[in-house]
């Protein structure tokens, strides 16, 4: 896992839906699936002290392949202590093959996983992080689908590298901007998120 110091001057000054959209698709392969757990792991352990649930942090995760599928909608666990053990599961629960529609899961996320009667807020940042290799099978759908959640729900996005081969053009035509695309390998692929979404301390790390 990856070790990140916060400063002590860190306070958490406001709260976030987050979501992480995780590759399955043939290309990943099966064997990225324990790193992508841990990355997620190492994230949400930041929010042991600011616990997770409808009136502070909350998380979903949305997997693709040649269909996306929501496997926890931000309501589903709602303490740091079932939301981790949903994590580690992953990489039994999940096999990877198909063709890598990222645009399927960046829709699903739009037009179900922030909506109200999933548990998404309307007064609190969202955050999408795509954990994935770039190759997309449908890279101009996924552009599309990514400025239209970007526009319409007001979303950031950020792209995570993980792969035997990863296309940098692809994560970067996704992502908020092209500073907010990260390897799994270092500490920025966590530390950026937390910084915006979780503290006010620019600069303190």
């Amino acid at each position: 896992m990856l070790l990140i110091c916060i400063s002590d001057t860190c306070t958490p000054y406001k709260d976030a839906d987050i979501v992480f959209v995780v590759d399955v698709s043939e290309s990943q392969d099966g064997t990225k699936l324990p790193l992508i757990s841990d990355y997620m792991l190492d994230f949400i352990s930041h929010f042991t002290e600011y616990p997770i649930g409808p009136e502070h942090f909350q998380f979903a995760l949305v997997t693709f392949a040649f269909e996306a599928k929501v496997e926890f909608y931000l309501d589903t666990y709602t303490d740091n202590t079932s939301l981790t053990r949903a994590v580690e599961d992953i990489p039994q629960t999940l096999s990877c093959r198909g063709s890598s529609n990222v645009h399927l899961a960046l829709d699903i996320i739009k037009n179900d996983v922030l909506s109200p009667g999933r548990g998404a807020r309307n007064n609190v940042g969202k955050y999408v992080i795509v954990l994935s290799d770039g190759l997309f099978s449908k890279p101009v759908s996924a552009v599309e689908s990514a400025e239209r959640l970007k526009s319409d729900m007001n979303a950031k996005i950020y792209s995570v590298g993980v792969g035997e081969q990863v296309l940098n053009t692809n994560l970067i035509d996704i992502a908020q901007s092209y500073n907010h695309v990260y390897t799994t390998d270092t500490p920025d692929a966590v530390q950026s998120v937390l910084n915006e979404a979780m503290f006010g301390c620019a600069g303190n790390w």
